[in-house]
């Protein structure tokens, strides 16, 4: 999230899939209210049930573009019909779902950073 603005004015075509426990929502209303046009390049995938409360901060993260998902995110969310050959990946995720994208990406072009904590 760090590198997204810069990203976005380069004009650079990029998707960002992000995966969040239901606890966390409020994080991702902050980011992408603070960070413009991200909203519109965010799929979020929200983990855990959802209460009225977080039912109306997904509603405030879909107003800004952001496509959300109430379930957990699935190779077929992560390889997109774009030619392999273009496709770019960069993974910042604990080990349990790095394992899994790094085993959907496998032959692609990938980096990841490690949150081995």
């Amino acid at each position: 999230m760090a590198q997204a603005q810069p990203v976005l004015e380069s004009g650079r075509r990029m998707r960002i899939l992000w995966s969040l426990k239901t606890d966390d929502l409020p994080l991702a209303v902050d980011v992408l209210e603070e960070v413009d046009g991200l909203g519109a390049v965010t799929e979020l995938f929200v983990t855990r049930s959802v209460d009225g409360k977080q039912k109306a901060e997904i509603d405030r993260i879909r107003r800004l573009g952001t496509v959300v998902r109430t379930r957990r995110i699935q190779k077929n969310d992560v390889l997109t019909k774009v030619t392999a050959a273009r496709r770019r990946f960069y993974v910042c995720t604990g080990p349990g779902l790095r394992r899994s994208v790094l085993e959907w990406t496998a032959g692609e072009y990938v980096q990841f950073e490690k949150f081995d904590y």
